[in-house]
């Protein structure tokens, strides 16, 4: 699931929904972020030609447990957020 509902036009994280981290903490399961950076050079959000010479990082983090958050899933979306943002700027500053 991706938390955003859609591609940003910038390219950064925008604001994230709370569907996944709602059912995620009523179900008691992990959330997995993966943050991918490089998909808007393929193809940017209103876009109808793909390039297909472009590089792709995908980059996979440690799981989430929602009771690490009391199952919150407010406060776990919060966090979640905040690791992906730090982990692509992260990656952007190594590429």
């Amino acid at each position: 699931m991706f938390p955003e509902g859609t591609r940003s036009e910038s390219g950064d994280i925008s604001h994230f929904r709370d569907g996944s981290f709602k059912l995620a903490a009523q179900l008691n399961l992990p959330i997995l972020p993966v943050v991918i950076d490089g998909t808007r050079d393929i193809l940017t959000k209103h876009g109808r030609t793909l390039k297909f010479k472009a590089s792709v990082n995908v980059k996979l983090l440690p799981p989430v447990f929602p009771q690490d958050f009391g199952n919150n899933h407010i406060q776990m979306r919060n966090f979640v957020q905040s690791l992906m943002k730090t982990m692509l700027a992260e990656m952007r500053t190594v590429s």
